[in-house]
């Protein structure tokens, strides 16, 4: 499976998550130093789902990145970042 199927397929499961399962998904990443493309597609349909579900993410990032350096909690429509 290339990149763009794996990151099609991800986006795809995310969209029947519940809203704490996706912030879980996101959280489960804060702090980890590997990178590769197949992370990079998980990592952008985190950041896709975010911004379909309408969740305001400004405190960690914008639409072109998000920040993965604290683990957050959703407050109604809000990321918020925990203190570390």
């Amino acid at each position: 499976m290339d990149k763009h199927e794996y990151y099609k397929d991800t986006l795809e499961r995310f969209s029947q998550l519940s809203d704490s399962e996706i912030i879980d998904a996101f959280n489960r990443e804060v702090g980890n130093q590997g990178w590769g493309s197949i992370r990079a597609a998980y990592l952008s349909a985190i950041h896709k789902e975010f911004s379909r579900r309408n969740f305001d993410f400004s405190e960690i990032g914008n639409e072109q990145e998000l920040s993965f350096k604290r683990k957050v909690e959703l407050v109604g429509k809000q990321l918020i970042p925990l203190a570390s």
